[in-house]
C-alpha cells in the first residue's frame, strides 16, 4: 500500500494498493516526495524480480507505473535507490559502474556516490564514468549522508563512521563503529544522527566528530520496540518507524 496524510499524520488513507495473488512478495521499497504534487515510488515484485517504478503528478491520487525493466531487484530496498528529483535517479537506467553497490546517494543529477564493500566510488557526470577515490576496505557500506548545503562535507557509515571535506576524494576515520548494529545516517541542520534499529540513536558533534551523544529509546509497558532502518530527521524532530513485540 501507499498511504497519504493531509493532517500531519494524524490519520492516513489508502491511496494505492499493489494487488496480486501472492501479496506478501509485492513491497513497497521506497517513496519520494518532491513537493505536494509529484513523487516515485519502487515496488519490488519478488516473484518474478523485476522492480516498478511508479509516478504521481496529483499528489498521489493517482500512481502510474511508468517501467518494468527487468534491471534486478533493488536488493537493500532504500540503500540502492536515490532520487534528486522526479526525473533523474539512480538505478534505474544502466550507468557504467560494473561493481556491486550496498548504498548510493546523490547530491544532484551529476554528482553520485557509491560504496562498493567499503570502497569508494564517485560520479561527476551522472554516472557516466566512475572514479574509485579510496582504497581502503571499510567493510560493508551502510549510508552515506551529504551536508545539505555543501556537497564537499560527506559522511560515510561502514565499520566506522568517516568523513570527507573533498567531495569524497579522501575520507578520516571519524568514530568507531563500537555500537553495534548501526544502520543509517541523516544530517539536519548542523547535527549527524546514526540510527541503531535495536534501541538507540547516536548524535554527532559534526565539529569534532569524535564527541557523539547516545540516546536510548523509552521502555514501554506494552513489550519491547521494534524499529525499521529508515528514519528522518528535520530540525528538532525526530521520527523512527516501528511497532510494539508483546
Amino acid at each position: 500500500q501507499i498511504m497519504h496524510s493531509n493532517d500531519g499524520g494524524k490519520s492516513w488513507v489508502e491511496q494505492y494498493y499493489f494487488d496480486s495473488e501472492d501479496p506478501i512478495f509485492i513491497t513497497v521499497e521506497y517513496i519520494e516526495m518532491f513537493d505536494v504534487n509529484n513523487g516515485i515510488a519502487l515496488v519490488n515484485d519478488w516473484n518474478n524480480h523485476i522492480p516498478m517504478f511508479f509516478k504521481t503528478t496529483d499528489g498521489g491520487e493517482n500512481w502510474v507505473q511508468t517501467t518494468t525493466e527487468p534491471i534486478g531487484i533493488s536488493g537493500d530496498v532504500w540503500r540502492r535507490v536515490d532520487f534528486v528529483d522526479i526525473n533523474t535517479g539512480l538505478t534505474w537506467v544502466e550507468t557504467n559502474f560494473d561493481g556491486s553497490a550496498q548504498s548510493l546517494k546523490c547530491y544532484d543529477e551529476n554528482f553520485g556516490i557509491i560504496a562498493d564493500w567499503g570502497r569508494i566510488y564517485r560520479t561527476l557526470d551522472g554516472g557516466n564514468t566512475w572514479m574509485q577515490t579510496d582504497s581502503v576496505e571499510r567493510g560493508w557500506g551502510n549510508d552515506f549522508a551529504f551536508s545539505e548545503n555543501d556537497p564537499s562535507i560527506i559522511w560515510f557509515l561502514a565499520d566506522g563512521l568517516f568523513f570527507s571535506s573533498d567531495s569524497g576524494l579522501t575520507w578520516e576515520s571519524c568514530l568507531v563503529n563500537n555500537l553495534r548494529g548501526v544502520n543509517a545516517l541523516r544530517f539536519s541542520q548542523s547535527s549527524l544522527w546514526l540510527f541503531n534499529r535495536w534501541g538507540y540513536m547516536v548524535k554527532i558533534d559534526t565539529d569534532e566528530c569524535s564527541n557523539y551523544t547516545e540516546y536510548h529509546f523509552p521502555e514501554h509497558p506494552v513489550g519491547d520496540i521494534s524499529v525499521d532502518f529508515y528514519f528522518d530527521v528535520k530540525g528538532d524532530v525526530i521520527v523512527v518507524p516501528g511497532f510494539f513485540n508483546g
